[in-house]
């Protein structure tokens, strides 16, 4: 897919572009690069073992914006690395509850979440959820604005 992306992107842009590809957990990019970090269809692909190291890469180079367009479920009881295993048949997927996984690694609210009905969900993805960076942490900002 690289390949063919490097090949037919740039004339359907209208620029020439880079393209890079890379691990989930080690990111070859400097820290807060971006404004906008997505994931879609990506992290229903990784398993327990690096789930953690991949969500820390994607908050350490989004200066501001998490976008996860994934498989979500608000079962507390999957706010863990391992997820819960996905419910089509004869597939190595994970579903995870971002909203309260995140927060245990990273310093993030939670500003949008779209849960699409399932004659709506694109295959395995449910959702749209979209976390805020946050540079201050909340009790201190809570502080802050009393």
């Amino acid at each position: 897919m690289l390949s063919y992306a490097q090949a037919t992107l740039p004339e359907a842009l209208g620029r020439p572009l880079d393209l890079v590809h890379a691990a989930a957990d080690a990111l070859p990019f400097e820290s807060d690069e971006f404004d906008v970090v997505l994931a879609s269809g990506v992290l229903l692909c990784i398993g327990p073992e690096t789930i953690r190291s991949s969500l820390l890469e994607m908050m350490r180079v989004t200066r501001k914006w998490l976008v996860l367009v994934e498989p979500y479920s608000d079962d507390p009881a999957d706010a863990n690395w391992a997820g819960k295993a996905d419910y089509y048949p004869n597939t190595t997927y994970w579903i995870r509850n971002y909203t309260d996984l995140l927060p245990e690694i990273a310093n993030v609210q939670r500003r949008h979440f779209v849960k699409a009905e399932t004659d709506q969900a694109l295959g395995h993805m449910n959702s749209i959820l979209v976390f805020e960076k946050q540079s201050v942490a909340p009790s201190a900002r809570d502080e802050a604005n009393s």
